[in-house]
């Protein structure tokens, strides 16, 4: 991977120990322990007690023994304790002395919720098969019972996020509206390695419904199968995984990418009027910046609408370059939504592919209001 620039974000929190699910560990044997049928049958039912002495025979050994017959078969003696036939088979299979968890990377796959209480002593830690939530002993959270659910991209999908977007993780904590003293610590294993340093962390606006943006970013993990942010109070969290553009061409030239074209994409498709877009690429100085304008006409007003997206960081990978986008932006200025008067921070990030059919920006961003997630491309 090739870096032009310094990461302007810090991953500040979605997405392990303490309320695992007891699984067993790959090969270890459920079955009890081998059943211990300890079938010492008590020596055959013990000598089966003084039977009438038989006729003289040499030394009348009335246990049966050197074949003074018939001085040792009298009636059978008590089973000999039922036979010790210690039938403790591990009730059925039982739980094989404590099988530990798995040591499979992180939990059992099939759970996707967790609860437990937080102490001042050891403080709490909630994991799924994917989710992990660490509280410390000296962090004090506005509600000691916590709990957390793992939302699969079904789960998202129904509640408003589009599909196959990258959003494909999140959680939602509980009780909603619990506070901590200080950010509680959440870790996520990501479905798929990602070649990105940072995700954009989004949580659902409990007055509005949509999925806005936390001003968060979580960090990855050198591997790129993990991440981390902090959160200080709870809501319905995701962590966005952006799908990474694959077989893109070498940029030719001098690497400059410059042009005009349009958009397409939220939340510009709805409006009226034609969307626009305006891109301007760099590698000297890493220069990365894209404008998105509608311009029309509803409810018989002029209503405008645009999107100024600047990268602070531009990485390459695979052919395709990578521009982190901050409010502060870059060289092309602060990235900022505008709708009407109101400005608002955007942040997030662009993948430019460019070839002999044009260049082509996706783009995966958010404000405190919504998303803006589209393609643009131009000559």
């Amino acid at each position: 991977m090739k870096r032009y620039g310094q990461l302007g974000l810090l991953a500040i929190i979605v997405f392990l120990p303490g309320c695992t699910s007891t699984v067993p560990s790959d090969g270890e044997d459920t079955s009890g322990g081998n059943s211990n049928t300890n079938t010492n049958a008590g020596d055959d039912g013990g000598p089966g007690g003084d039977g009438p002495d038989g006729p003289p025979g040499g030394d009348t050994n009335a246990n049966g023994g050197d074949n003074n017959d018939p001085g040792g078969d009298g009636p059978d003696g008590p089973p000999g304790g039922d036979a010790n036939t210690n039938a403790n088979s591990g009730d059925d299979g039982g739980p094989g002395g404590d099988a530990d968890p798995g040591g499979d990377g992180g939990g059992d796959p099939s759970v996707d919720s967790a609860s437990g209480t937080w102490d001042a002593t050891a403080g709490l830690t909630l994991e799924t098969a994917s989710i992990t939530l660490n509280v410390a002993a000296d962090n004090p959270p506005s509600n000691d019972e916590l709990t957390l659910e793992y939302l699969d991209a079904a789960a998202l999908a129904d509640m408003g996020l589009p599909a196959d977007s990258g959003f494909d993780q999140g959680v939602s904590f509980g009780p909603a509206g619990t506070t901590f003293a200080e950010p509680a610590q959440v870790t996520v294993r990501l479905d798929a390695p990602t070649p990105l340093t940072s995700l954009l962390v989004l949580r659902q606006d409990d007055d509005t419904g949509e999925w806005v943006s936390t001003g968060l970013t979580a960090r990855v993990t050198p591997d790129g199968q993990g991440a981390s942010f902090r959160l200080t109070g709870f809501s319905d969290w995701v962590v966005w995984t952006p799908p990474f553009p694959t077989g893109a061409d070498p940029i030719g030239g001098s690497g400059i990418v410059a042009g005009t074209g349009g958009f397409s994409g939220i939340p510009f498709d709805p409006l009226p009027g034609t969307t626009t877009a305006s891109l301007t690429f760099s590698p000297f100085g890493s220069v990365f910046g894209l404008s998105i304008m509608n311009a029309g006409v509803q409810g018989g007003v002029s209503a405008t609408s645009s999107a100024a997206l600047s990268a602070s960081t531009v990485d390459e990978s695979a052919n395709v370059q990578i521009g982190y986008v901050t409010p502060g932006g870059g060289l092309s200025g602060p990235s900022l939504f505008n709708e009407g008067d109101f400005n608002y921070n955007l942040q997030g990030v662009m993948f430019l592919t460019s070839g002999s059919s044009g260049w082509s920006v996706n783009v995966y961003a958010a404000y405190e209001k919504g998303v803006v997630l589209g393609i643009a491309s131009g000559n």
